[in-house]
């Protein structure tokens, strides 16, 4: 057996490993295939193992240590003129900076990314940073490039029909909508979204829908039509033991009860 194919199965376990949250594991397959290919000079599949130890270390949450591996993997990418893994290591070093909350950083990191997508035509790659841009311009406040970002991302997975993407899209340009106060808009992205989880069987993205369906009817004080939206999110989430989006759902109740002057009401939920 070769040292190159030692290599990629210790990397492919450590990939298993990694999707069942074996992190641990993971990291000790990844570092092994690293031994080896350090050894025997592979300079380019050197670069995937650091970007892929870079998010081990990123979903356990030791931020500097990703963010380490993340430029150790660009440096490489780099010099190797690879131009798919260079776009996917700016793509997250993008999502590291958002999570650290700096966005200014976060949106210079996917603009980098795009060129790599383009030259590699990687599609689905391409319409995910533009929807990571869409969300980085929404907690900016830059409306308008936001709305720019999430149209050019559903065009994308629309031509090569990523139907999950696309149904995360919609909900996030339905927020943006409410954000801007048009429940109208809102309720037309909310309708696709839901459309697509209940085809994909997605219970927990349906549930974030009727959340902003309750929001969208409050917003136009159809009180009655927001409760009975905001209660069947909730025991979605109850009977998938999803606690954020059932807090979250619990909160707008509350809010939606203060302004019906609902004191009582809203304390339950607040």
């Amino acid at each position: 057996e070769s040292e190159e194919v030692k290599a990629e199965a210790l990397k492919q376990t450590a990939h298993i490993n990694s999707k069942r949250g074996e992190w641990e594991a993971a990291l000790d397959n990844y570092k092994a295939s690293l031994e080896i290919l350090n050894r025997i000079g592979n300079l380019r599949e050197e670069g995937n193992i650091y970007n892929s130890i870079g998010y081990n270390y990123f979903e356990t949450g030791d931020m500097a240590k990703a963010e380490q591996h993340y430029n150790r993997a660009l440096e490489i990418a780099q010099r190797c003129d690879d131009a798919q893994l260079t776009a996917d290591i700016y793509s997250n070093l993008g999502i590291l900076s958002c999570v650290k909350g700096q966005i200014d950083e976060a949106i210079t990191h996917y603009e980098r990314s795009i060129p790599g997508y383009e030259e590699s035509n990687d599609i689905h790659g391409l319409a995910q940073v533009y929807h990571n841009l869409g969300m980085a311009y929404t907690d900016k406040e830059v409306w308008e490039l936001a709305g720019e970002c999430y149209q050019k991302s559903m065009e994308l997975c629309i031509e090569i029909g990523e139907l999950d993407l696309l149904s995360i899209i919609y909900t996030n340009r339905a927020r943006l909508a409410l954000y801007l106060h048009d429940p109208s808009v809102a309720r037309i992205y909310s309708d696709k979204a839901f459309a697509i989880f209940r085809k994909t069987g997605n219970k927990l993205g349906m549930a974030e829908v009727l959340k902003l369906y309750g929001v969208i009817h409050s917003h136009m004080r159809q009180w009655d039509s927001a409760e009975r939206s905001f209660r069947r999110g909730i025991r979605i989430c109850e009977k998938y033991s999803n606690k954020l989006t059932k807090a979250e759902i619990h909160y707008e109740l509350g809010s939606m009860n203060i302004r019906r002057h609902e004191k009582d009401g809203a304390l339950c939920h607040l």
